[in-house]
């Protein structure tokens, strides 16, 4: 008898009916938890465009940071888990910037920061906002230079030339003028062959000009 007629014996019609309701009962659980999933995205991007409201609104003079704050807080913490999660802090981030409130602004973007994939489009974006961010304030100036620097020489950084020109202009700002000169040169450098153009590189060409 063979490896394989010896255990196909074995493969009875019980066996194949538990078989059978256990595959069925695992794909109604797939089932179940990606209809939750998209309940729970869908509940949670109803919440982020009342909060976005909210937000453009204060920005446009009417309403309060203090209501945003709120409306963000308790959407992220009823939201956790969901793509949209991080999205809620970045707005609440925002709000705290508007207030001068920079500490609390940093510690949201470190919280997006470590829920968001690095492979995200956006990841670099909030990367360089906490830089630029930690460079305005004088206890955390050093380490804002080290991650701008870092962002602007990252040669697999999808928005690099942000990251470029701010460094530049963070140099122009000291007076390093020459330092400032050959960051920017670089920047419009990268765009030789780019079909699109980067806005950022004209402004620095404007600068250096």
């Amino acid at each position: 008898m063979t490896f394989v007629s010896k255990y196909t014996k074995k493969i009875t019609p019980t066996f194949i009916i538990v078989g059978l309701v256990g595959a069925l009962i695992i794909a109604g659980s797939i089932w179940g938890y990606k209809k939750y999933s998209i309940y729970s995205e869908e509940k949670a991007q109803k919440v982020f465009a009342d909060c976005m409201h909210e937000y453009t609104s204060v920005k446009a003079g009417q309403g309060s940071w203090a209501t945003v704050d709120q409306l963000c807080s308790l959407g992220y913490n009823n939201h956790r888990g969901t793509a949209i999660a991080p999205y809620f802090l970045a707005l609440q981030a925002d709000s705290a910037i508007a207030q001068n409130k920079k500490g609390e602004a940093l510690a949201l973007l470190d919280i997006i920061l470590k829920e968001l994939s690095s492979s995200s489009p956006l990841y670099p974006v909030y990367a360089t906002k906490r830089a630029l961010l930690a460079l305005d304030t004088s206890a955390t100036e050093a380490e804002g230079l080290q991650q701008l620097e870092k962002l602007a020489f990252d040669k697999q950084n999808q928005q690099r030339d942000v990251a470029l020109y701010y460094l530049g202009l963070y140099h122009w700002s000291h007076d390093a003028l020459e330092q400032a000169k050959k960051v920017w040169q670089e920047l419009i450098d990268m765009q030789k062959g780019q079909k699109v153009q980067s806005p950022w590189a004209a402004r620095a060409q404007e600068k250096i000009q």
